[in-house]
């Protein structure tokens, strides 16, 4: 038995201010092909596709500056590069998720998957900075300013793509791809002088809210949604 959250999957944590709580590496299932008798009796079977596997790995932060997932790695002086579809160690980043809590530090979420021999190289980016906010404990508002009526009590934004895998003649993934970036953002909000609302800032597409939800010993409640579309770089 060990002790501790002792593997980074995605080295995230080589930064001495962001603190590694948490990693999971577990396989997938495969498929399976089978062979049915007249009787309806599995008379043959065949595993394939069983080298998957999904990765994740949770981190909190204890900088009060910008929490940095990319840079231009041609600065090396800034060198950084979390962007979705980055190939490490073998497995390709996927997710990217943060959320921020008026009584926590911010908790960052990567998570990815086995990425079948695809170099990095190989494998299209897409730049995550719309992830990326100051490490304070703070309900920090993500794509959206509240109204003078309402606070912000939370928030969190996901960066992610999707997948393409293409199998070889006998059902095992050959190759993948990437594609499909896309930030997805949620701002919670109170109400403390009136209907809770909030502008949504430029750049970003509101598909829902605010709502408001309502108790007779709390203040109305409501959330903001909005999304960004990413280009491959």
């Amino acid at each position: 038995m060990s002790y501790g959250a002792t593997t980074d999957p995605w080295g995230f944590a080589a930064d001495a201010n962001i603190k590694l709580q948490s990693s999971s590496a577990n396989p997938s299932d495969g498929g399976e092909g089978q062979c049915v008798d007249s009787i309806g009796d599995v008379a043959a079977s065949t595993m394939y596709d069983t080298a998957n596997s999904t990765i994740s790995a949770v981190y909190k932060t204890c900088s009060d500056t910008a929490l940095v997932l990319y840079h231009d790695t041609t600065d090396t002086s800034k060198a950084r590069d979390f962007r979705l579809g980055k190939v490490i160690s073998n497995n390709v980043i996927t997710s990217i998720e943060v959320t921020t809590s008026p009584t926590e530090r911010p908790t960052i979420t990567i998570s990815g998957e086995y990425a079948h021999g695809v170099t990095d190289g190989a494998m299209a980016k897409y730049d995550p900075s719309d992830v990326e906010i100051v490490g304070v404990r703070k309900a920090t508002p993500i794509a959206f300013t509240a109204d003078s009526k309402s606070k912000v009590t939370g928030a969190s934004v996901t960066a992610s793509v999707s997948t393409s895998k293409t199998a070889d003649s006998v059902g095992n993934t050959a190759c993948m791809d990437v594609y499909g970036g896309r930030v997805e953002a949620t701002t919670d909000i109170v109400g403390c002088t009136g209907a809770p609302g909030g502008t949504v800032a430029g750049g970003w597409t509101q598909n829902s809210g605010p709502g408001s939800n309502q108790g007779n010993t709390a203040y109305a409640t409501g959330s903001l949604s909005a999304f960004k579309n990413l280009t491959a770089m």
